[in-house]
């Protein structure tokens, strides 16, 4: 006995080449995405972002600063 063959659409070849294009798109983004993610890993190991003990260090130099600015108006001031 013959089978009753229905229409395969994943099987026509408009199916198979919307199936194509989409396919290429995705494995498009992909490549952006890793190429994106290796650039950022290329800038953090030229540029480092900077660690709490930078920040700290920064904060109290910025500190220092400051004083010795203040102190050094201070002394003016009675000097004059």
């Amino acid at each position: 006995m013959a089978q009753h063959r229905t229409w395969d659409e994943s099987r026509s070849p408009q199916w198979k080449y919307f199936l194509q294009k989409e396919s290429a798109q995705r494995r498009k983004t992909r490549k952006e995405i890793e190429k994106e993610r290796e650039e950022t890993k290329l800038e953090e190991v030229i540029n480092p972002r900077p660690t709490k003990i930078r920040e700290k260090k920064e904060k109290k130099k910025r500190l220092y600063v400051r004083i010795e600015g203040e102190l050094k108006e201070k002394l003016q001031k009675k000097r004059n």
